[in-house]
């Protein structure tokens, strides 16, 4: 009884470790490129997402995870709030913090680009 109780728990164990998600946090980015897409009839990988990239603080392309894209589904119940954090950090000049989930991605296939998913973003007033 004590061994099958034993791998019960390892098998849960396990299990809650292979779908925890591996966030990047970047901080200190400008916004470079924003791009929004709707539905396309041309097979775009980025079509219905939010897409895009960001820069250091000395203006080079900014790589956040493994990807310098970033996106998020313009369905996601989160896009309306990122979107509009974007634009307001962008129109005021500030600076952004944003995390990227690196076990989520997109691709554009006739574009060979890829993209995290855009996890959180955030600019602070200080």
């Amino acid at each position: 009884m004590k061994k099958i109780a034993f791998l019960f728990f390892l098998q849960i164990f396990l299990f809650t470790n292979a779908v925890h998600a591996d966030i990047v946090q970047c901080e200190n980015l400008k916004i470079k490129d924003l791009f929004v897409q709707g539905e396309r009839d041309d097979l775009f990988g980025f079509h219905n997402k939010l897409t895009a990239r960001f820069s250091n603080p000395d203006g080079s392309l900014a790589q956040c995870g493994d990807f310098v894209f970033v996106y998020i589904e313009n369905t996601a119940n989160a896009f309306p709030g990122m979107l509009s954090t974007l634009l307001a950090a962008n129109m005021a000049g500030k600076s952004v913090t944003i995390g990227v989930n690196t076990n989520k991605k997109a691709r554009d296939t006739t574009s060979q680009t890829n993209a995290n998913q855009l996890a959180y973003v955030g600019f602070s007033n200080q």
